[in-house]
């Protein structure tokens, strides 16, 4: 079974991003999503030396569609170096689900499955927790009152959220290297 146009052309977009930015220890899985609005986007994942550093191609290319208004994900697809479909881990299946549980996860051999198949039985939180009015009253390093799931959900966005930020720097200073901020450290 192949995969239609539309789904080859994501496919191809995903295959041509990490055959050019593919690098040893760094960048080895890239991914291409497409929104409901039709606008396509693309990430390789992060990789670190110390494991739970690293963020998936699908949580950055998530994270670059949520900061431009577009996290409803129609489709999306993940391969490797070798150009090879590769299945979402399981916590990149519960992001996706989280920001659209309707979207189509694209598999190897044409397959097309909802995200929601390939993750029987997802998480669903007992209730929502404000976690900046929790961080005022119990103090700014303190994350006590969350459950593991919540801790690990609160340090994965936290690292989403500085992916983007260096993305976006690195892309707002190859557009403008005049306005380049010389300043060593973490984008703020």
């Amino acid at each position: 079974m192949q995969h239609s146009a539309s789904n080859q052309e994501l496919i191809e977009a995903a295959r041509s991003l990490i055959v050019a930015r593919y690098k040893p220890d760094f960048h080895h899985i890239g991914c291409a999503l497409r929104a409901r609005s039709g606008r396509m986007f693309r990430a390789v994942h992060v990789e670190a030396y110390v494991g739970r550093l690293t963020v998936c191609a699908e949580a950055i290319a998530i994270g670059m569609a949520a900061a431009e208004g577009e996290a409803d994900i129609e489709t999306i697809v993940a391969l490797d170096r070798d150009g090879n479909i590769v299945a979402p881990c399981g916590m990149c299946r519960e992001l996706i689900a989280d920001y659209s549980n309707n979207a189509s996860v694209l598999l190897a051999n044409g397959a097309v499955v909802p995200v929601l198949e390939l993750l029987p039985h997802k998480y669903e939180r007992q209730q929502e927790v404000d976690c900046q009015q929790k961080a005022d009253q119990w103090g700014d390093n303190e994350m006590d009152f969350l459950t593991p799931e919540q801790r690990s959900d609160a340090v994965a966005e936290i690292l989403a959220t500085l992916a983007l930020r260096v993305i976006n720097r690195n892309k707002a200073a190859s557009q403008n290297p005049e306005d380049q901020n010389d300043q060593p450290g973490c984008p703020t």
